[in-house]
């Protein structure tokens, strides 16, 4: 292998006993009979091309059941177990093909833009599950957003589980933008977030009658939502407090480049059911996850490396996370930590004024994102105007309105301003 240099762009540091992971903290309890969150139609929430995410845990129930819905327009919900949307420009159903009512905490996200042949993604737990056509009917009509219901007629296609962290944003999302921010908390300012609820309000399970408002946390225009048939005591039907994902409690966990290697390291609490730590990366030319190794739990510390010697080389981004099994079989995965590379790669667009719609776009460095990577042209309200393939040639642009734009591709960006 040959040497290299490498510098950190980012390396996330995972804090599980913090409440920074979505399962913590508090979460509403939907009880399927009734409850359901109802926010204003306002006008940041009608897009054609957007990111809805959320937490959930839920377990299976025939039928559809809402967890973030906008009627009409578009949104997330579980049918008999999985994961789908629904298009109402076509009265069709889109799948994820992934069942996700097991009981256990799961990160949902959907990526769409209205009418682009398979411009739709379903994630699970970061990973994309499946790609469709998807048509966005009526951004703007009068249905207001839903969380916990998916007909606004009659209390329809109502949720039952908990539901924590739910995010909309009217920038598409990468995958990899998916990955690092999903088990992490928000500051609320992050471009293209229109509305973002973190439930951590009231008290778990206590007698919570008086918080009946949904914040959003948002730096932004607020579009709080009104809880609606929650019983707002006991452990149901209220705001309840999050499980811990692991029983052993991951202290820390960081993944560091070292010369030809990439060093896991992390801290645990010791417990008599643990049985060790499975090591996973991410395969991102599959979105499968490959096992790297089992460190066995050590009884007599709490701290444990492991050196990934067969790191992906030719990715900017290598993305881990370690599968803590328990003695009886039971296992619980962490987050994911990812660390970026800086290998000398850079985008260049010129001119940075165009007057005669032609915009160069080049990407030099090395791996597999320089020539043929993907490219988005947004606006500065995040908007996604544009998107398509770096190939050498020239892009047209003359069908942007003036104004200044931003084009990102991997982790590099640019600016230019169209006349």
């Amino acid at each position: 292998m040959k040497k290299a240099i490498f510098s950190i762009l980012t390396a996330y540091l995972l804090i599980c006993t913090t409440g920074l992971t979505a399962q913590t903290g508090n979460v509403l309890h939907f009880d399927g009979v009734n409850d359901h969150v109802l926010m204003p139609n306002n006008a940041e929430l009608q897009m054609a091309n957007g990111t809805v995410e959320a937490w959930i845990k839920t377990d299976l129930q025939p039928g559809y059941h809402g967890v973030v819905v906008k009627q009409f327009s578009y949104g997330l919900l579980v049918k008999d177990g999985y994961l789908m949307t629904f298009d109402w420009q076509f009265n069709e159903d889109r799948s994820s093909n992934k069942f996700v009512a097991t009981d256990t905490w799961h990160h949902v996200a959907i990526t769409f833009q209205s009418g682009v042949t398979n411009g739709t993604k379903f994630y699970v737990d970061g990973i994309l599950e499946n790609t469709v056509t998807y048509t966005v009917q009526a951004p703007g009509l009068g249905h207001e957003l839903t969380i916990g219901r998916g007909a606004t007629y009659n209390n329809e296609q109502l949720f039952h589980g908990l539901m924590d962290e739910v995010r909309i944003w009217t920038t598409v999302r990468t995958q990899a933008e998916i990955i690092a921010n999903m088990s992490s908390t928000l500051t609320g300012n992050e471009m293209g977030l229109v509305a973002y609820y973190n439930f951590e309000q009231g008290t778990a399970n206590g007698n919570n009658s008086g918080v009946t408002t949904l914040i959003d946390n948002t730096s932004g225009i607020k579009t709080n939502g009104t809880l609606n048939g929650f019983n707002l005591s006991g452990n149901m039907s209220n705001w309840v407090a999050g499980s811990t994902p692991l029983p052993v409690d991951i202290l820390s966990f960081k993944a560091t480049p070292q010369y030809e290697t990439v060093k896991l390291d992390w801290k645990a609490t010791n417990n008599s059911h643990n049985k060790g730590f499975q090591i996973e990366r991410l395969k991102v030319q599959n979105n499968e996850w490959e096992v790297l190794d089992f460190v066995a739990a050590d009884a007599k510390s709490n701290v444990y490396v492991f050196v990934d010697n067969s790191y992906l080389a030719d990715r900017n981004v290598n993305y881990y996370r370690l599968r803590q099994i328990d003695f009886d079989g039971s296992d619980f995965l962490s987050k994911v930590v990812a660390v970026s590379f800086n290998k000398g790669k850079s985008l260049k667009v010129y001119p940075s004024i165009v007057f005669d719609g032609a915009l160069n776009l080049e990407m030099t460095g090395h791996g597999a994102d320089t020539e043929g990577s993907y490219f988005a042209i947004v606006n500065m309200l995040g908007q996604q105007m544009q998107a398509g393939k770096i190939t050498g040639q020239q892009v047209d642009v003359s069908a942007l309105p003036q104004g200044t734009y931003v084009v990102k591709a991997g982790t590099e960006q640019a600016k230019f301003i169209k006349q």
